[in-house]
Formats: structure tokens, sequence, C-alpha cells
């Protein structure tokens, strides 16, 4: 940008300097561009025809991602040829993949629909419960619905566990602040799923052994309700569009900011684009009426 300015202020039109080849001409393909295409020719000639895994080359996300991260500076200008980023691929030096490596397996199918599957699993498993109680909805039956709880958590620690598996190959070369979240959710789920299974353990015994003490029982559901409640909250601040203002306004607050960078990572690209309030409760609307299409039939014919 300097060099363009420069040539710009200038009151005569001279060559780019950046793009000057050894024979003296001016060439901006051959000193800026050839390199780049040269360097992502030798990745795509190293994939053994897309055989080779995802993590053994660099492909257009790598690329594209480099040039959207600070570490595009380090090339400078015009790039220098023994740049980290220029390397062509080799058995034992190589340049490592951004933020993301992707694997070929099976497991993306819960991965990549995790909140789908939660979801599905915890609506069966209530429906199920309450059918084998006869449709009784009383203390006893909602104690076993509530067992849906655990299940929340265990299934969103593994959905975590998975991110955890799936990284490998891009740790070197993630930003820190992508891996520290990424371990701050690990250990909050597999803390918080420990703790709400051994609650309910305790409520179970306490259902079991038929007494009037439900201490155990008021905490479960306190509990629940807690994580609920502040589950809500940030949902609604990142969801609502009436909440917007007001979500942007606690980001001058670093406890608020922080909870909400574990609850969403923050995004560059699409940051602040957000749509009105009357298209989204209509979406909203659509996806209760299916649900409450969907669940009874589920019930009664299942």
């Amino acid at each position: 940008a300097k060099e363009l300015d420069g040539i710009l202020d200038s009151s005569e039109a001279e060559p780019a300097k950046s793009c000057v080849t050894n024979d003296g001409s001016t060439s901006y393909l051959e000193k800026i561009i050839t390199p780049i295409y040269l360097t992502m020719s030798a990745e795509a000639n190293n994939n053994n025809d897309g055989k080779a895994a995802h993590s053994a080359w660099r492909n257009y996300d790598d690329f594209n991602e480099y040039f959207w991260s600070r570490s595009c500076f380090e090339l400078s200008w015009p790039p220098a040829e023994n740049s980290k980023f220029l390397r062509k691929p080799a058995k034992r030096k190589r340049t490592g993949k951004t933020n993301f490596v992707e694997h070929r397996t099976f497991l993306h199918l819960y991965r990549s629909f995790h909140r789908l599957w939660i979801f599905l699993i915890l609506m069966f498993q209530c429906l199920t419960i309450i059918a084998f109680h006869h449709g009784k909805i009383n203390i006893s039956t909602i104690k076993v619905v509530l067992s849906a709880g655990p299940a929340f958590f265990i299934l969103n620690f593994i959905e975590c566990c998975l991110d955890v598996l799936l990284m490998f190959g891009a740790y070197k070369t993630a930003r820190g602040f992508a891996i520290s979240r990424l371990v701050i959710r690990f250990l909050w789920l597999a803390a918080i799923s420990t703790f709400v299974t051994y609650l309910y353990v305790k409520v179970l015994d306490e259902k079991n052994a038929r007494n009037n003490d439900s201490t155990y029982f008021r905490i479960y559901v306190l509990v629940l309700g807690g994580y609920a409640a502040v589950r809500l909250v940030f949902a609604s601040l990142a969801k609502i569009p009436a909440c917007h203002r007001l979500s942007n306004y606690s980001d001058r607050s670093q406890f608020f900011q922080f909870f909400k960078w574990i609850y969403q990572e923050r995004y560059y690209i699409g940051r602040g684009l957000y749509e009105s309030i009357g298209n989204y409760a209509r979406y909203v609307i659509f996806w209760l009426v299916i649900f409450a299409c969907k669940f009874p039939f589920a019930y009664y014919l299942q």
C-alpha cells in the first residue's frame, strides 16, 4: 500500500520496484503471482490425486486463511523467496496447516450436526420415559424425565472430545485463542457432566429410598434451572435482534466478553449483520409449528 501511494503521488509514472525482474523488466505476474502459484501447484501435486490425508498437504482453505491472518505480513514485500509460506512440500521439512485439519471420518456425522442429534436424542428419551409411565405426568415421572440433564451434558462432552480429537494436525499452527477456548470448554464440560451425573444419581437414591427427603432433587433442579437461565440469556444476546445493541454494549465488560467468547467464538466475517425481528420471529414460529406437529405424531405412532 505504501509503495502504491508513492507511485500515485509521484509526478511521473514509474515501475514498481517490487516487480522488477532480474533482467531489469517489470512483471507483477512473475514476481508476485508466480511464486504463490508454484507453491500451490506443488502442494496440489502432493495430494496423491486427492487420496492423501488432508493433514499431509495444504489446500485452498489453508492458503485462504493464511491471507486472513497476520502471518501473511511475514512474507514481506515483495514476497521473500525463502519464506515458510513459499516452501515446497517435502518429507522432512514442510509448512504446517493453518487453523483446521479436515479428517475423513464418519464421526463428522455427529460432530457437524451435534445440536440436531442432541435435540432428537433427548426428545426421544423424554417421550419414551413418558410412554413407559403410561402417559402419567407426576413427580415420579418428572424425576425420571430429568435424566435428560446428564444426557445433555454428556452428549455435549462427546462433541467436545471430537473437537479435540479432530484438531490433531493443526495444534502447532492454530491460534492461541482457539486452543484456549477448546481446552476451557473441555475442562468445563468434563466437570459439569461429572457433577450433574453425580447429583442425578443422588436424586435416584432419594427416589428409591421412598422418604420425604428431597434435598438433592432441589439442588439438581436449581443447577439445571440456573444453567438453562444463563444459556437463555446468552442465546438472547446472540440471536434475538432486539438484544444486539445490549450485546454490543456488554462487550465493554471483560466478564461478559469472556462468557460470550466461550458460548460462541468471535468471527470477523458476518459480524454486525443481523436479520430483522419480524423475519426472526417468523423463522422461530415456523420451527415451533414443525416440532409441535412432529413430536405428538412421533409419540402416538412410534
